[in-house]
Formats: C-alpha cells, sequence, structure tokens
C-alpha cells in the first residue's frame, strides 16, 4: 500500500488561516467606519457647543445693549463720564460689556450733547444729540458685538401748557427754527407746534389772520378764527401729552463750590458772570447782563430793563422782566420759575425774548418775540396757563440745549483782592499813623486788602462815596484851594466798609537804602504768614490800633516797617482829618483815592471779578444743560442697531 506523502497544509488549516484574515479585515473596517462616525459626532458636539456659545454670547450683547438703552432714558448722561458697564453671569457662563472708555478695545462714543458729528470706534461717525453704543457679550471664548445709534427726540412744541392758551382777542404767529443763525437768515426750517392739556384748550379769536407752521393740538377743544392757517392741522380731542416737569429746588446752588451770595433789595442794573443765589427778593432797576452766568433766588425777580447774554434766571417766586431787546445772534436766556412769568415787549418796536421761558404759574407775555420754547406746567387747575398778547412764537431747537458753563472761584465769598497804591516822595514828616520817618528819597507804598461779607450793602455803600469824591482833583498841593477841596468833603461813610468787606491797611516804610516795587508788596500781602514771625512781632503799635512788623523785603538793606489796621477803610477816612498838615493829608488822601477806585471797580463796576484773589482758589467748571430736564420724559430713539460683523 502506498502512502502520500504532501508539502502543503491540510485543508482544515487554511480554512482557518482564511477565516482570520477576513475577521481582521473587517474588524478593521468597523474601527475606521467608527473612528469616522466618531470625529463626526466630535465636530458636530463642537459645532453644536459652538453654536450655544455663540447664542449665549450674542443674547448676551444684546442684553447689555438693552441695559445701555434704558440708563439712557433714566439718565441721558449715562456714559458721558467714558466709564464702562460690565456684569457677568457665573451660572450660564457669559459676560456682557459697554465702555466709553477709548483704551478698550470696542468702546462707545457719547454726543448727546455735542452739536457736531464726532468720530467714534473705528473712525465710525457719531452725528450731533446721539450717543453710538457698541456691547459686546462672551461665552466660551466666543465674542459678539452689536452696535447702535441712539438719538435723543427733542421737546417738538413751540408752546405746550397743561392749562388754557388765549391770546386776548389778537393773533398767534407760530414758526420753526433750527437756530438763531436760520432765523437771521430768514430760513424757516422747522415746525412750529402747539398743544394744551386742558379740555378747554385754545382760544385764538381774533379779527386778524393767525398762522401755525405746525400742528395745532389738545385735550379738549380748539377755537381758532377764520380766515387762520395751520399748516399741520387742528386736532381737537387728540389725548394729552406729558410736559416736562422741571423742578426749580434741582438748580439751587446752595452747597456748590464758590456760588456767589447776593443780598436781596434793589440794584442798579446787574452785570453777572458765575454762580450766584440770592436769599429774597431781587429788584433790578435796569438792564440784567449775564456772560455764561446762573441766578438763582428764593423770592422774586424784578427786572425794570432788559435781559442780554447768556444765562439762566431760576426764580422759587415770580419772575419780571419789563422789556425785551433787540435781536442778537449770541443772547440764550433761561427762565424757570415756580410762579408767574411776565413778560412785556415794546409796542412802538420789535424786540425778542431769545431762550426757553418755563413756569409752574401762569405766563403773561406781550407785544415781542419769543425766538425760543415757552412751557407752562402746573397740576393745579387754575395754573400752567398762557396768556398771549401780539406776540410770535419761533420755534428754536438749539434753545431745547441751552449749555451755560459758569467759571467760579472756590475762594470763600468773593469778590476779594488787592489795591496797592505807590506813594509819591518828597514829604518829611513823623506822626504815630505812620510806622517811622518817610524820607525825601524813599518810595513807599499803602494798600487794602478786602474780603466782601455783604455784597449788595458794600456796593451801596461805596456809590454813595464815589458820588461824594468823584470831583475831588487829581493832585493835591500846599495850597489854601487844595486844602478847602479836601476839608469840604466828608469821608465818614469812608468806615462803613468795613461794616461788609474784612478789610485790612498796610503801610510799607522801607529803612533807607531799601527799594521796595509793587510786585514785592503784592507778593507779602498774598502770603503774610511767610514773612511774619513773633521775633518780628510788636501788637497795638503806639495805640493806634495796629500791627508793627519788621520784614526783611525788598533791595538794599531788606528791613521794611509794615504796620496793619485791621479796620482798614476806617484808617484812610481816618487820614483825611483836616487837622493833620496838607502834606500828611494829602499822602493819605492819595492812598485812599487810589485803593478806593480799585476796590470800587473789582465790587461795583466788576462784581464778579476778583482778579488778585487768593492764588490758592481753584477754578470750577457748573455745567447747566437745560435740554436733559426737558428730553428726559421724551422717548429715545434707535436709529440704527445690527451685529457687528
Amino acid at each position: 500500500m502506498r502512502k502520500r506523502i504532501s508539502g502543503s497544509a491540510p485543508r482544515s488549516t487554511r480554512s482557518r488561516g482564511y477565516a482570520l484574515a477576513t475577521v481582521l479585515m473587517i474588524v478593521g473596517v468597523i474601527l475606521v467606519i467608527s473612528l469616522g462616525m466618531t470625529s463626526v459626532s466630535m465636530l458636530q458636539l463642537t459645532s453644536a457647543v459652538n453654536s450655544v456659545n455663540q447664542m449665549k454670547a450674542r443674547m448676551a450683547a444684546e442684553s447689555e445693549m438693552n441695559k445701555a438703552l434704558l440708563a439712557f432714558i433714566r439718565n441721558p448722561e449715562f456714559g458721558k463720564d467714558g466709564g464702562s458697564d460690565l456684569w457677568a453671569d457665573e451660572y450660564t457662563g457669559t459676560s456682557g460689556r459697554v465702555s466709553f472708555s477709548q483704551k478698550d478695545s470696542f468702546f462707545s462714543t457719547y454726543n448727546l450733547e455735542g452739536t457736531s458729528a464726532v468720530a467714534g470706534w473705528n473712525r465710525r461717525s457719531v452725528p450731533p444729540n446721539s450717543v453710538h453704543v457698541i456691547s459686546t457679550g462672551d461665552c466660551g471664548g466666543t465674542r459678539k458685538c452689536m452696535e447702535m445709534i441712539v438719538k435723543k427726540e427733542l421737546f417738538p412744541y413751540a408752546l405746550a401748557t397743561t392749562s388754557r392758551i388765549e391770546t386776548q382777542n389778537t393773533p398767534l404767529w407760530v414758526e420753526g427754527v433750527k437756530n438763531t443763525s436760520s432765523f437771521l437768515s430768514g430760513i424757516k426750517d422747522r415746525p412750529g407746534n402747539i398743544h394744551s392739556n386742558h379740555s378747554a384748550s385754545i382760544a385764538i379769536e381774533a379779527p386778524a389772520k393767525s398762522y401755525v407752521n405746525g400742528t395745532a393740538s389738545a385735550v379738549g377743544n380748539i377755537k381758532i378764527a377764520m380766515p387762520s392757517d395751520i399748516t399741520g392741522g387742528i386736532k381737537p380731542y387728540s389725548g394729552a401729552v406729558e410736559v416736562p416737569a422741571i423742578t426749580v429746588d434741582s438748580f439751587d446752588p446752595q452747597n456748590k463750590k464758590g456760588v456767589i451770595k447776593i443780598g436781596k433789595g434793589s440794584y442798579t442794573g446787574l452785570k453777572l458772570n458765575s454762580l450766584h443765589r440770592c436769599d429774597g427778593d431781587l429788584e433790578i432797576q435796569g438792564n440784567l447782563e449775564m456772560k455764561d452766568a446762573v441766578l438763582y433766588t428764593t423770592g422774586d425777580i424784578f427786572v425794570s430793563g432788559i435781559v442780554t447774554g447768556n444765562g439762566a434766571l431760576m426764580s422759587k417766586g415770580k419772575v419780571t422782566i419789563a422789556k425785551t431787546a433787540a435781536l442778537s445772534a449770541t443772547n440764550q436766556i433761561a427762565v424757570i420759575a415756580d410762579k408767574d412769568v411776565t413778560v412785556a415787549g415794546d409796542p412802538g418796536r420789535e424786540s425778542y425774548f431769545q431762550g426757553l421761558i418755563y413756569t409752574h404759574g401762569n405766563f403773561y407775555g406781550n407785544n415781542f418775540t419769543l425766538l425760543g420754547n415757552l412751557i407752562a406746567q402746573s397740576a393745579e387747575e387754575s395754573k400752567g396757563k398762557a396768556v398771549l398778547k401780539d406776540m410770535k412764537i419761533v420755534y428754536n431747537e438749539e434753545a431745547t440745549g441751552i449749555t451755560i458753563n459758569t467759571s467760579v472761584s472756590t475762594a470763600s465769598d468773593p469778590p476779594q483782592g488787592i489795591a496797592v497804591s505807590r506813594n509819591f516822595k518828597g514829604s518829611v514828616y513823623s506822626d504815630t499813623l505812620y510806622a517811622g520817618d518817610v524820607g525825601p528819597s524813599d518810595d513807599f507804598y499803602t494798600a487794602i486788602t478786602y474780603k466782601v461779607t455783604d455784597q449788595k450793602n458794600l456796593q451801596n455803600v461805596m456809590k454813595e462815596i464815589k458820588s461824594e469824591i468823584g470831583d475831588l482833583p487829581d493832585t493835591i498841593t500846599n495850597t489854601p484851594e487844595s486844602q478847602g477841596s479836601l476839608t469840604g468833603h466828608s469821608f465818614e461813610k469812608m468806615a462803613e466798609i468795613d461794616k461788609y468787606a474784612e478789610t485790612r491797611l498796610w503801610q510799607f516804610v522801607p529803612d533807607s537804602g531799601t527799594t521796595l516795587s509793587e510786585e514785592t508788596v503784592k507778593a507779602f500781602l498774598e502770603n503774610p504768614d511767610k514773612y511774619i514771625n513773633p521775633v518780628n512781632h510788636t501788637d497795638d503799635y503806639n495805640s493806634t490800633g495796629g500791627d508793627l512788623y519788621y520784614v526783611a523785603l525788598g533791595t538794599g538793606d531788606p528791613h521794611v516797617r509794615v504796620l496793619c489796621y485791621k479796620k482798614g477803610f476806617t484808617m484812610l477816612s481816618n487820614m483825611t482829618d483836616p487837622h493833620i498838615p496838607i502834606s500828611q493829608s494829602a499822602i493819605y488822601y492819595m492812598s485812599m483815592r487810589d485803593c478806593f477806585s480799585t476796590v470800587y471797580q473789582n465790587v461795583v463796576d466788576n462784581p464778579t471779578t476778583s482778579p488778585q484773589t487768593n492764588p490758592q482758589a481753584q477754578m470750577v467748571v457748573t455745567d447747566l444743560t437745560l435740554n436733559k430736564y426737558l428730553t428726559k420724559i421724551l422717548p429715545t430713539r434707535v436709529t440704527f442697531q445690527g451685529e457687528m460683523p
């Protein structure tokens, strides 16, 4: 029997090898498919997470933008200080931000009070009366940015009242302009709307034609004599509008630094260029000139003349302006009163009041053109009325945003200052009123330092003195005529100045060989403590009530005797005693006249100016922006909103 010998594996063994290879191949394919599916799933998961993060980031940005919009509605100055608003949600891992700081990557731009366009983030043009807001939202490393332009709606009415509007059988003319320049150019490019919230609302009943370049709307009935032209239509029973409620108390500067107090009573004309407050009634016989000034009174204000310049009158009582001014490109006045406001023009000429008139009482006006806005607002039935006679109202968009920048000194109760007189040489005498002898070759100085404590009474007494000494000669000679002119005048009132101002009389007498200058004297007076010490001080010198100091001043032998009297103008008035030899009286008189003239100019002619005030006094600026009060209740309009790429 023959045996079969073969080198190949058995068939069963080969079958098992094929099966293993097949299994491995299938497993590999499955592994590849599984890895692919896992990769796709991971990508889908990442995409889903990113999508959620983007959605959360966008929602955070939108939320922050809505918060900013609400903040503007509540406070139109939100963002003005350049700050930022940031919040974070620890549960969702999101955060939002609105920043007005240009140091941040995305910053918003505040131009709500601007009059022209400014450059914002990425050089975007931000129009006037608007804010460019950029909000960012972050979540899981994803950031979304939103932007919007918020525009402030200006007050739309030339005349708005909570009570009746009546014209006393005279026509009413209402139109509108963008600003004073447009009016001067004859460009009437804005409507002039009027509105009353009263049930017996508007009565314009006149034989002549009335004209309103806008709408005449009211809660109640409207009676307008025809033919009249109301270009925007007559809209009776149209519903109430919210008339801005401005509180006079909110403007009270009592606790502000540098406010200048004015005594109540009567003044002959007044020039103001700072922040002023008066407790009580104020009567101005003549004109009131304002240069970036604010005048607040707890009583009534009466002006017999015109009010000109740029400023604001705030009164807890009534305001009466007896005359109106000629048209000016610069006049802009705001009047805000708790009680009635009365403004009268001149029937014989065209006159204007330019600015804003706001009253919680009634308004009475006649024979002038109001270039601005008139608002009468009150919750009381008998108030909030406008009674007009032969009036024209030109809505001035510019007047809804009057801004007054008042520069005031932080020094207490200015004016205060220094008046220095250089005395002539040549008179040799010795007197207890002076701190020693003055030789023919010596220069010496007399000075007054003062700080006003009662400005009204001080002004009155200084005017009386000025009228007495105004006709005295420029020089005093050793003649009977000169002596007669000196003794023929009374200087008793001079001492009254010390009742209304803290004054010091200083006399500087150098030793022989020492030369003084006015600059050296002023340097001493600005900081006497720098030069004075107990060693060089003698009280009550020669029983005259003065303090004597030996001070190192000037050039040469630096030895100057300085005598100080605490009642400066009392001492000057004593120095004009006719019993003193005329050579001495002449010196005293010259000192008095020169010093008095300087103080008179600062206190009376220019009452808010103190050119040589305490050098430590700092200047602060107070902004009074009336449009933030007029627009606080008006809707804030979003003119553009969208997501940034």
